[in-house]
């Protein structure tokens, strides 16, 4: 995901965007996203058991996060990355609270690596349920879902909509 904001900084400044103005937007309950995102990381520190319990967290962290989204439908480029998310929750719903990630794509991008650790809220499969939702996108070093490309997109379309001309005063409304 940096990649994309990364991007959409670049993109900005190129077209002459004023970056700074994106220090004024105001997020609704902005606990919420920050909440979720906060507990996927910890997540893909942590061992979760993928018991009764522990294979619902990562799907409770991603819906605590889209609801963060939904209140903020508004601002321009939340709706990408609240549909993005929203196919990551699916596809990590059909797999029991982890996500797939396609194990020909990832010898594909790592030839000669031995399968690594993908941390609890990832699951290495040669067979995925609803496959072209995994991560199979290969974007080196990493693979990526079509969930994952739109909330990119998302990004660069927040990043590049919510900053204003230079020399205009206002950040660009929807």
């Amino acid at each position: 995901m940096p990649y994309f904001v990364i991007l959409g900084i670049i993109i900005s400044a190129i077209s002459g965007r004023h970056l700074s103005t994106l220090l004024q937007l105001r997020f609704k309950q902005g606990w919420l996203m920050i909440g979720g995102l906060v507990s996927q990381l910890i997540l893909n520190i942590l061992p979760v058991s993928h018991g009764i319990t522990g294979r619902w967290i990562l799907d409770l962290c991603f819906s605590i996060f889209i609801v963060g989204l939904f209140f903020n439908w508004h601002i321009r480029g939340v709706r990408w990355i609240a549909l993005g998310a929203c196919l990551n929750l699916f596809i990590i719903v059909l797999h029991g609270g982890a996500m797939p990630v396609s194990l020909s794509a990832f010898h594909a991008l790592h030839p000669h690596g031995a399968l690594p650790h993908v941390g609890s809220r990832h699951v290495i499969t040669s067979q995925a349920v609803g496959w072209w939702l995994a991560d199979w996108i290969p974007v080196p070093p990493f693979l990526m879902s079509p969930g994952d490309i739109i909330v990119g997109l998302g990004m660069i379309v927040l990043v590049f909509c919510n900053s204003s001309k230079r020399g205009a005063k206002d950040v660009v409304q929807i």
